[in-house]
């Protein structure tokens, strides 16, 4: 999982001189990601870094870690990259969901055990929907075992609309969203 706080301090401190190219090979960006908006409270702790950029954690014991929520703030934005782990998941796919063998985990007893699976067909990258109800991509509610082709700014919530929010973004995108990311109105 990358850090989006990080990032965007990186690309800041370079002046926008850095490309798209060196970009994504420093931060090893070689397939999609998702860039995670919606969940449950990240387990964050302070830390110098977040302190030097100006960022803020709540205070311990104040958050409920169970709770869905809209992230406020760039060190609360996960981007998983969509690629397999070590070990884990399904051979052919990278599966996200609720159960520790995913390649991407969702934290919570909302998400399916398996919520979908991804892979890259025809040079294009396909999620087929795993979960029984709950899924929707960009508004539309997702029937079990739709496959669908994934297209950059594509929306997918998974446990219901107000559960996890993700945003599929290409390598190139995802440069432009980080680039392009207004930290101080986020």
């Amino acid at each position: 999982m990358l850090n989006m706080a990080k990032l965007i301090s990186y690309l800041s401190a370079q002046k926008n001189n850095l490309c798209l190219e060196s970009f994504l090979g420093i931060h090893r960006i070689y397939t999609p990601v998702l860039v995670q908006t919606r969940g449950v409270m990240p387990k964050v702790e302070e830390s110098l870094s977040l302190s030097e950029l100006g960022f803020k954690t709540a205070a311990p014991g104040t958050v409920d870690y169970s709770q869905f929520r809209e992230y406020k703030a760039p060190y609360d934005i996960r981007v998983h990259t969509l690629e397999k782990r070590a070990v884990g998941g399904l051979d052919m796919f990278i599966s996200l969901g609720r159960a520790e063998n995913n390649d991407i985990i969702l934290d919570h007893k909302a998400a399916s055990i398996v919520c979908a699976v991804f892979s890259k067909f025809d040079g294009f990258w396909t999620m087929k929907n795993l979960a029984r109800d709950g899924t929707v991509y960009n508004g539309e509610k997702l029937d079990y075992e739709d496959t669908l082709r994934l297209n950059d700014n594509d929306v997918i919530n998974f446990a219901g609309e107000d559960g996890f929010s993700f945003t599929y973004l290409t390598p190139e995108a995802f440069y432009d969203y980080v680039k392009n990311f207004d930290c101080e109105n986020y």
